[in-house]
């Protein structure tokens, strides 16, 4: 995941999608442990930041061959999460693009430090 071939592929459009690791293992294909994981995203009038001290998942590797990133279950823990609204937009990609698809399935996180919903905290 610490790779430059990793950025180039998780962080094309930086205003739309960023994701950044710490150290990150691989130790069964398909199965993912990383440090220190922030992801943050930005579409239509949502902006959404999500910070994972640990995080552990497991991805379907068949839908990368259709484009699509399917995470059947992801483990978290220390958990922060923020969305808000912004005045800009980021419109979604129209139907049809060669844009690629995310999934989860299922997250999970018994550590959820705090959560932020515009000026809700919780």
């Amino acid at each position: 995941l610490n790779t430059p071939l990793f950025d180039l592929a998780t962080n094309r459009k930086p205003q739309k999608f960023v994701m950044r690791t710490g150290p990150a293992i691989t130790l069964l294909p398909g199965h993912v442990i990383a440090w220190n994981v922030h992801m943050r995203g930005h579409v239509n009038h949502t902006v959404y930041v999500l910070h994972a001290d640990r995080a552990s998942a497991r991805l379907a590797l068949w839908p990368l061959f259709r484009r699509e990133v399917r995470v059947p279950h992801l483990q978290a823990s220390g958990v922060s999460a923020e969305v808000t609204r912004a005045d800009d937009v980021v419109p979604p990609p129209p139907r049809g693009s060669q844009g690629w698809t995310l999934r989860f399935d299922a997250i999970h996180s018994d550590s959820i430090q705090h959560a932020r919903f515009g000026k809700l905290l919780i």
